[in-house]
């Protein structure tokens, strides 16, 4: 079985989620967040959320997450399997 995030949700640019206390992008690619600065003397800081892998997809379906049209956010899809040549 393979994980991937469910179509209606793949044209964002970003899908943020906590997985095991860790923010991953559930899109599989790293996004750059720019945090501000907490005062005017802190320092803005980037933080990398790194991309979700098949096991972090995997935990978010077992957990049902949905959106809020009630959708779930990532779906199982059965992996395709090779043609056979016919001899």
């Amino acid at each position: 079985m393979k994980y991937q995030v469910n179509p209606a949700h793949q044209r964002r640019a970003g899908l943020i989620q906590v997985v095991e206390g860790k923010a991953v992008n559930l899109l599989g690619k790293e996004l750059k967040k720019e945090v501000p600065a907490a005062d005017q003397f802190g320092v803005p800081t980037t933080k990398l959320i790194p991309g979700a892998t098949q096991e972090d997809l995997k935990k978010v379906y077992e957990l049902g997450t949905k959106d809020v049209e009630g959708r779930l956010v990532v779906v199982a899809v059965a992996e395709a399997k090779p043609a056979v040549k016919a001899k």
